[in-house]
């Protein structure tokens, strides 16, 4: 086993080291998600799978990226779009992953590919 000290926006992952990574109520925190999602994928191989799972906002989903991430969450399709533009494709997408009336969110989870490799 060995541990890996990342930074903010590089986990620091060997490329091409990862079948796949998973993101449990953590992408809200990311400050430069761009920078991250390319390290993630550089670290993917070609197919490799990166899974999402966030907290759906309710009151602030129709508010930027800043003022709902201030408050712990993320609308599904923020990230969806801003990993589409680090060049993964969707494989599956839930909307409702995880609900809980009682709660002020609900989990969300998309998974992404990494493309092939082409010939």
């Amino acid at each position: 086993m060995e541990t890996i000290l990342g930074t903010p926006d590089d986990p620091k992952l060997r490329e091409g080291s990862l079948d796949a990574a998973l993101m449990v109520i953590v992408y809200h925190e990311i400050e430069s998600p761009q920078a991250m999602l390319g390290h993630l994928k550089a670290a993917l191989k070609p197919g490799g799978l990166l899974v999402i799972v966030e907290m759906m906002p309710h009151k602030t989903i129709n508010r930027p990226r800043a003022d709902q991430t201030k408050n712990h969450v993320i609308a599904a399709d923020i990230v969806e779009s801003e990993v589409r533009q680090a060049g993964f494709e969707v494989v599956s997408r839930d909307g409702h992953f995880i609900h809980n009336p009682d709660e002020e969110s609900t989990r969300w989870m998309i998974v992404f590919r990494k493309p092939a490799a082409r010939p």
